[in-house]
């Protein structure tokens, strides 16, 4: 049913946070994941190939994190408008469900996620799973983020008429 997933992603540790809570899919039947990461055409100019290089190490870590969870992972780069490439992605990759990732509030520079995981939403082809993220203070490490809900399937909330 949820055989083939798209997961977008910005390279941040929040979009790591968000990949780990997508992989818990594998227990309803997701196998493929196709990891997008979109260069926003309105900001990046000519830079694409430079930028595109800076991203992949951190693109190729996210990857490790879904194989090791058992995915097949395809990688994907495109240029454009990022809400636009991530609908168009996941209709002509036949994707059952896009994840997004969004701590409701924008820091700058960071994250796609958030006006971007609205867009996505407005636009969807598919169903969305949207994750929520959250940035915490710890006294130890300093600023770290993680998914609110890590566990997909620890509550469940089915609402019908």
């Amino acid at each position: 049913m949820l055989s083939r997933i798209l997961v977008a992603t910005d390279g941040s540790e929040a979009s790591d946070r968000m990949i780990e809570c997508a992989t818990g899919l594998r227990r309803v039947g997701s196998r493929e994941a196709i990891l997008v990461h979109v260069f926003n055409v309105r900001t990046v100019g000519g830079l694409y190939e430079s930028l595109k290089a800076l991203m992949l190490p951190r693109l190729e870590a996210q990857r490790g994190l879904l194989q090791a969870a058992g995915f097949e992972v395809v990688v994907e780069t495109p240029l454009g408008i990022p809400f636009v490439e991530i609908n168009r992605l996941a209709d002509e990759r036949s994707c059952a469900l896009v994840v997004v990732g969004s701590l409701g509030e924008s820091l700058i520079g960071e994250l796609l996620l958030g006006s971007t995981a609205h867009s996505v939403l407005q636009n969807a082809v598919v169903p969305v799973l949207l994750v929520r993220l959250e940035i915490t203070d710890d006294e130890d490490d300093g600023r770290r983020c993680r998914a609110i809900g890590e566990d997909l399937f620890a509550h469940i909330l089915f609402p019908t008429d």
